[in-house]
């Protein structure tokens, strides 16, 4: 989808600002490298979002449990920024 393995990713259809994030507590799902890895892929098209931001939740496991604050607060203050 982000255009890591492929040239005409589904990410290219995108448009809007785009923000992703990952829990330090889900390694298995992305780390700080896979979001590197993402904004880079993504970076390579012609086309897709006009912006790509990312974000680490610390302590945060796949369903963000205990730090629902957190990711909140990291998303209001990318929407913010808009």
């Amino acid at each position: 989808f982000f255009g890591v393995k492929m040239s005409n990713p589904g990410v290219t259809r995108i448009t809007c600002p785009l923000l992703a994030f990952f829990g330090t507590r889900e390694s298995e799902v992305g780390t700080e490298e896979t979001l590197k890895l993402l904004r880079s892929a993504i970076g390579r098209h012609p086309r897709g979002p006009r912006r790509v931001d990312t974000a680490i939740i610390v302590r945060a496991d796949h369903m963000y449990t205990g730090e629902e604050q957190q990711v909140a607060e990291t998303i209001a203050r990318w929407a913010a920024s808009l």
